[in-house]
């Protein structure tokens, strides 16, 4: 009776990948359903424009992360130490399948960011000044998200010798790469979130309404904590380990690249609220007030009025008064050129809602 041979590979699953392929479920649909709502907002309030395109791209690149990840640990079967592979085709399958989820996250990292600037173009009708500095870090990010990509699939020469690591090459330092990548995304998230607060606290409104104003423009620190987090993690990799290694980092991967897409959609959250909650008054038969939203849906169709270069004002009913309505810089005697001295500054419909508690 001959032996049945056993498999070049832990025919077990790792409890490491049980998390990871578990987190990564979670995340994505908490980031799609997070989409799915800011679609449905721009389609009740304003219309779908650039940055919810960009904003959808980058949830298809993340489920490209999702579809990775569970492939590395069914087919790939990783999250073990690659001493207890003896298979080279196993290992073939795993070492291509990463460098997908790799090109796969950066990928969607970098659309998330696109996305946030072009919601801020759209929100703010400003000086030249800023729109140029959206326009830089926007060529930045594509820079650096090209540079990742192609130092993922290029670091290897020739390049198969990535996967079919028993063939002779030359090889980049793998590890400083990430590093210096990982770092180079998170001055970028850092810009991204820092850009608009210099206009923001320049305006000519109470201190209250300032900090709400800055506190939606900042809802992208949570993507910088993760990045941090991520960063401290890739710094424990071992290169010649990576089918155990990986694993945490990739978790933590997978988190930053979540919640870019779920950042960059919880502003447009209110909007839906604020309509709903118009929609019921209108139902219940009270007299609808002139809410941001109400005031809004007018004009879905009116394309000049995000090309118009005056101030749009917005008057909510008796002290009610949507928060981004009718602003002014706090200097606006000055007419110099540069960042937030801007005379007046044009708040997109979109955020045309208000913001105090409601009494009743």
């Amino acid at each position: 009776m001959t032996s049945q041979a056993e498999p070049g590979y832990p025919t077990h699953f790792s409890p490491l990948n049980v998390a990871f392929v578990s987190e990564a479920g979670v995340m994505t649909f908490l980031s799609t359903c997070l989409v799915v709502t800011r679609f449905i907002s721009r389609y009740l309030t304003i219309s779908i424009k650039r940055d919810d395109w960009f904003c959808l791209l980058a949830l298809i690149f993340a489920y490209g992360f999702l579809c990775t990840a569970t492939l590395g640990a069914t087919v790939g079967h990783s999250g073990f130490h690659i001493t207890e592979y003896k298979d080279p085709l196993v290992l073939e399958r795993y070492f291509q399948i990463v460098l997908a989820n790799n090109v796969f996250y950066n990928i969607s990292v970098g659309l998330s960011k696109i996305s946030i600037l072009l919601f801020y173009q759209r929100i703010f009708s400003i000086n030249k000044t800023f729109l140029r500095c959206t326009w830089v870090i926007a060529g930045l990010s594509v820079g650096a998200c090209t540079a990742a990509v192609c130092g993922l699939i290029f670091a290897y020469t020739p390049v198969d010798a990535q996967w079919q690591f028993w063939k002779p090459s030359t090889t980049i330092d793998n590890k400083s790469f990430w590093i210096a990548m990982g770092v180079v995304n998170i001055l970028l998230d850092a810009i991204i979130l820092a850009l608009p607060q210099p206009v923001v606290w320049r305006l000519n409104q109470t201190r209250h309404r300032r900090i709400l104003l800055s506190l939606v423009f900042s809802v992208g620190g949570f993507t910088c904590v993760t990045s941090v987090v991520r960063l401290f993690y890739m710094a424990t990799v071992e290169v010649n380990d990576l089918t155990y290694t990986f694993i945490v980092p990739g978790i933590w991967t997978n988190v930053e690249t979540n919640m870019s897409i779920i950042c960059s959609c919880l502003p447009m959250i209110p909007n839906l609220v604020q309509h709903i909650r118009s929609s019921r008054s209108t139902r219940g038969g009270s007299s609808p007030k002139w809410s941001g939203m109400t005031y809004a849906r007018p004009f879905r169709n009116w394309k000049s009025i995000f090309s118009s270069s005056t101030l749009e004002r917005y008057h909510g009913d008796g002290s009610r008064q949507g928060l981004y309505s009718d602003l002014e810089m706090a200097n606006s005697e000055e007419h110099t050129d540069h960042l937030g001295d801007v005379p007046k500054i044009q708040v997109k419909m979109e955020f045309l809602q208000n913001w105090d508690p409601v009494t009743k």
